[in-house]
């Protein structure tokens, strides 16, 4: 059993392709083969004992030569002071091997001279040619080059022309590639940039305004740009052109407009808020049971330290009793044991002093002192506070024989 796969990068279906077989020989048939065809192919041959037998092929196409083309190729700018130097390039692709030959204006270029050199190389089916022009004469070189590649197929032809530098030729095929409410995307192709670097700048205005708005491409050599800030629903007017420091080029197309209306915005709702979910709030009452037990403990402790308070003050009075110290009327404690004890009688007169009994048989005795009285020791106010009779003062006064 015989069965076939594209080698390739991509993937191909080949169950399209005819195939044959002939006895321990197969055959992959493709007819009318193109360029795209060719590559590698892979046999595998399988009788259904294992491992499979694997080969494969490379399949080349046979074309004529063909040049690669374009406006930003067909010229060349270089100074012609008789000192620069340039190189016109000529590639092209074809199989059988392809060889080149140059023109200068349509007459076969003479290589003798030695101003003119050319420099050629091979890689698969890719060949290039490249002409050297030495000490460039804008008398003699600025001209038309013509490119000539040729293989037993066929050949093709490509016209060079060597000019002086200059302002870079206008842009081309301008287009639309995509719009949105808010943004245009514009394409081109870039022209002869003068044999400078160029830029490019995208002029544009919308329906009403009679000025324009310029905005510079970035990269400067991007061939695809998007305009933002656009309004929705309106109709603008677009062109390009390139730059390099010797000027700006013509705008696109012979100074074509692109005419685009961006689509309209679209009116969204802003979307509405979700009600956001209370809190959750504690129970006013669930506190309420442990409240009412604080507050009955805290009670209790009061009521338990004030009883305790009470019995260590009668406990108290009953001490001081047991030991035989008697109270005064206003609850403090006499001093018994003092041998004499003046008392002062708030009703008596200012400076008078009345003792207890014995007082006379005191102060006659020699050995003790004399005391004096003394005029105007208390105030008069004190007098209209202690009611008559009433004892305030009780002064111990112990007096020995022989000691002051």
């Amino acid at each position: 059993m015989f069965q076939w796969r594209w080698l390739g990068d991509e993937e191909r279906d080949l169950s399209g392709l005819e195939r044959q077989v002939d006895g321990l020989t197969g055959r992959l048939i493709i007819s009318e083969a193109k360029r795209s065809d060719a590559g590698r192919y892979e046999c595998a041959v399988d009788n259904g004992v294992p491992p499979a037998v694997r080969a494969d092929a490379r399949l080349i196409v046979r074309f004529k030569p063909e040049i690669q083309k374009g406006v930003h190729l067909s010229k060349v700018a270089v100074p012609g002071d008789g000192k620069s130097s340039t190189g016109l390039v000529c590639k092209a692709e074809g199989i059988p091997t392809v060889s080149f030959s140059w023109a200068k204006n349509g007459v076969t270029l003479d290589f003798k001279n030695p101003r003119y050199s050319v420099q050629t190389s091979h890689e698969q089916w890719v060949h290039t040619s490249t002409l050297i022009i030495a000490n460039v004469s804008a008398v003699h070189d600025y001209a038309i080059f013509t490119c000539t590649a040729t293989n037993s197929l066929g050949l093709d032809t490509f016209s060079i022309h060597l000019v002086s530098t200059s302002r870079p030729d206008p842009p081309s095929d301008l287009k639309v590639l995509s719009f949105k409410q808010n943004s245009v995307t514009l394409g081109w192709s870039a022209g002869f940039d003068g044999g400078l670097e160029q830029k490019f700048r995208v002029r544009y205005r919308w329906s009403g305004v009679d000025s324009y708005m310029y905005v510079d491409v970035f990269p400067p050599q991007s061939l695809v740009f998007t305009i933002t800030g656009l309004k929705g629903s309106t109709t603008y007017n677009f062109s390009v052109n390139a730059i390099n420091v010797l000027g700006d080029s013509d705008y696109a197309d012979g100074d074509a407009v692109i005419t685009v209306t961006t689509q309209e915005d679209l009116q969204l709702e802003p979307p509405k808020p979700e009600p956001t979910p209370a809190p959750p709030q504690a129970d006013a009452f669930a506190w309420t049971p442990y409240l009412f037990a604080a507050m009955g403990g805290g009670g209790a402790l009061i009521i338990i330290s004030n009883a305790g308070l009470v019995c260590c003050l009668v406990r108290r009075h009953r001490m001081r009793t047991k030991e035989g110290k008697p109270l005064n009327t206003d609850g403090e404690l006499i001093n018994t044991h003092a041998k004499k004890t003046l008392l002062i009688d708030s009703g008596s007169e200012t400076g008078s002093s009345v003792y207890q009994a014995g007082y006379e048989d005191w102060y006659g005795d020699p050995d003790v002192h004399e005391y004096e009285e003394i005029q105007g020791v208390y105030p008069p106010s004190s007098r209209s506070r202690w009611p008559p009779g009433v004892m305030k003062y009780e002064i111990p006064v112990s007096m020995e024989a022989g000691k002051d």
